[in-house]
């Protein structure tokens, strides 16, 4: 019962995110806009901050419906086309551009900070078409699940923690177990 309360917390939260992200790119109609106004659009999304906290998004890059890269920033930078192009997309990053949905990465960690974040590609979709006009890709840092689960107590000896696909822990109340 507790698990299942939890789950349905983190899920809201990504969902959060999500509608965070989409509210400014519809208003702001992002793939209309020049490179700099995108920029503009961008920082101001990765600036957001729930409860007063900032830095959830580590990265946040606009690509147009063919995957190529419009604009992006980042928590040091505004993110260059070369900067770009050293990172590899794969196909399954790329899959809101197909089929419309938005689409987590599997967890990874930063290996300068040893901090776990997950990356969301998100399709822009023409209200008119309803095709994928371009695509949001951000890195979400994982802070906030991290303090969450550190912060749930089970009666004495209860502890909560978060495991990735292969078993790593993620989220623990103890950081030196992540």
């Amino acid at each position: 019962e507790v698990s299942e309360i939890a789950e349905k917390q983190i899920v809201n939260y990504f969902r959060s995110l999500e509608d965070y992200i989409a509210l400014p790119l519809r208003i702001g109609k992002i793939m209309e806009q020049s490179s700099g106004r995108q920029s503009e659009i961008l920082s101001v999304i990765r600036s957001y901050g729930i409860k007063d906290r900032s830095n959830i998004f580590d990265e946040i890059m606009l690509l147009d419906q063919k995957g190529k890269y419009l604009a992006g920033v980042s928590r040091v930078s505004i993110l260059s086309r070369s900067e770009y192009g050293e990172r590899r997309l794969t196909d399954e990053l790329l899959s809101p551009l197909r089929n419309n949905r938005v689409h987590y990465s599997p967890v990874s960690i930063d290996e300068k900070s040893g901090e776990p974040s997950i990356t969301m590609g998100m399709p822009i979709i023409d209200a008119r078409s309803g095709i994928a006009d371009g695509m949001i890709i951000a890195k979400i840092l994982l802070r906030d699940i991290r303090d969450f689960v550190a912060n749930m107590h089970f009666e004495e000896t209860g502890i909560a923690y978060i495991t990735d696909s292969n078993g790593s822990v993620i989220a623990h109340k103890d950081p030196s177990f992540v």
